[in-house]
């Protein structure tokens, strides 16, 4: 059996690092196009058939088996022995277990690029970084304008559907950036952890945006109850109401409203006829607020 570490110059079982330099090196030296030496077309095959055995941490312990395998049984016939040695176990250095990792990931960005690239071909790059900012932009306004719930209405859980859909498309943005940096990974080295980076930029990308939706609606219920509102009468549904929060009903220009309240019944102002009275914002009546016994003096004398 051929001795591929002596074809290289190296002691048996040297490092897959250590076997490419000295290939480099030999190749240099012995290939047809570089060297005039009668010997340099067959050297060049048998260095790059060392180079196919001991070249990789895979190939290499593959190889490294048969070796040892191969001087035991001629241990074995120069001892007269005719028993079957069990071949020993190599165990795998640090070095071998590094290029396996290295050469896993490798593989893996290969896989991602070639997929991506497929997926192009369907659906192009300017489609898609439109189809996720229309996306992105849809479920913003969808939190926004129902951000202020109709007590049983729809309202709530088209806001969690608007949260949904916001982190789908943060998602498809960041993986679109993972993608590329993958892509260019392979070309380039990429002196930072682009993949940690990506992750903290979408989490806190995504706590931001709802944080930024909350606070603008937040500031809308405050400027508009203060420079911009009126009252109403409001008939309180204490079967619907919970300890807790309260539930009232009242109408704003031939349009009935149903808000729940964060008080209790207990801290409402009193009016015949189970009602109370609520300030809203004209611009949305569905914004607003409930009247303390203590602001009864500030409501009109009509109502």
């Amino acid at each position: 059996m051929i001795n591929y570490y002596k074809i290289l110059g190296l002691e048996t079982y040297a490092s897959v690092s250590v076997a490419k330099s000295a290939y480099k090196k030999l190749i240099k030296i012995y290939h047809p196009d570089i060297s005039n030496s009668p010997d340099a077309e067959e050297m060049t095959r048998l260095l790059n058939m060392a180079k196919d055995h001991v070249g990789t941490a895979l190939a290499k312990e593959k190889y490294d088996r048969k070796l040892k395998l191969a001087y035991l049984r001629e241990i074995q016939r120069l001892s007269g022995l005719r028993t079957t040695p069990t071949p020993a176990v190599v165990r795998p250095t640090r070095a071998d277990l590094k290029e396996k990792i290295k050469i896993a990931k490798l593989n893996r960005k290969r896989k991602v690029k070639y997929n991506y690239e497929r997926s192009l071909k369907l659906l192009p790059n300017p489609f898609r970084n439109i189809g996720i900012v229309l996306l992105i932009l849809w479920s913003m306004q969808l939190i926004y304008s129902h951000y202020f719930f109709h007590y049983g209405s729809f309202d709530r859980t088209l806001v969690i559907l608007g949260i949904g859909l916001m982190f789908i498309g943060m998602t498809f943005a960041a993986s679109e950036v993972y993608t590329k940096y993958i892509i260019k990974s392979l070309k380039t080295d990429i002196k930072f952890n682009f993949e940690v980076r990506i992750g903290y930029t979408l989490i806190l990308g995504f706590i931001l945006s709802i944080a930024a939706i909350s606070g603008l609606n937040e500031y809308r219920e405050y400027y508009h109850l203060k420079n911009n509102y009126d009252y109403a009468l409001a008939t309180i549904d204490y079967k619907a109401s919970l300890y807790g929060f309260t539930v009232v009903k009242y109408e704003v220009d031939g349009t009935m409203y149903f808000k729940r309240l964060d008080v209790e019944t207990n801290q409402l102002i009193k009016l015949n006829n189970s009602r109370t009275a609520v300030k809203y914002a004209k611009i949305n009546p569905i914004i607003c607020q409930h009247v303390t016994p203590y602001e009864g003096y500030l409501l009109p004398k009509d109502l």
